[in-house]
C-alpha cells in the first residue's frame, strides 16, 4: 500500500487528526473510531438532542454548567451532521467521532458536573471544523 492509498483510509484520516488534540481528548476521540464509520446521520441528530436534553435537565440543579455553550455546541454539531452524507469517508470518520465526542458527557471533561465540562467538546468540534475546511 502506498503513503497516498494510506492517507485515504478513514483510520488514517481520524488518527491524524486526534494527533492535533491534547491528551485527554485525543485518548477519548479515538475510542470513537468504529462507531463514527457506522453511525447514521439520524442517530447523531438523535444523540444531539438527547444530549441537550441531558444537559438541560442537569442544569437545573447545577447553575455551573454552561448551557449556552451547550447550545452552541449542539448547533455546530447538527451542521456537521447536515454535511456528513456530502463528505469522503477520511473526512465524514473525523466529522462523526467530534460529534460522538460531543454527544457523550463523561469525555475528557464531563460535561454534566463541570463549569467548563464543555472546553473540551468546543476543541474536539473546532478542531474537527479547521480539518474539514478545504
Amino acid at each position: 500500500m502506498t503513503r497516498r492509498q494510506a492517507s485515504l483510509l478513514p483510520e488514517v484520516a481520524l488518527e491524524s487528526w486526534a494527533a492535533t488534540l491534547r491528551p485527554p481528548a485525543r485518548t477519548a476521540v479515538r475510542r470513537f473510531e468504529r462507531r463514527a464509520q457506522e453511525v447514521s446521520s439520524a442517530d447523531l441528530l438523535a444523540a444531539i438532542a438527547g444530549h441537550l436534553d441531558a444537559v438541560e435537565e442537569a442544569q437545573r440543579s447545577n447553575e455551573f454548567i454552561d448551557l449556552d455553550m451547550a447550545r452552541s455546541l449542539a448547533q455546530i454539531a447538527r451542521q456537521l451532521t447536515v454535511r456528513l452524507e456530502t463528505l469522503p469517508p477520511q473526512r465524514r470518520i473525523v466529522a462523526a467521532a467530534a460529534i460522538l465526542y460531543f454527544v457523550k458527557s463523561d469525555d475528557a471533561e464531563d460535561d454534566l458536573s463541570s463549569s467548563v465540562g464543555f472546553d473540551d467538546d468546543a476543541e474536539v468540534l473546532k478542531s474537527a471544523l479547521r480539518y474539514l475546511e478545504p
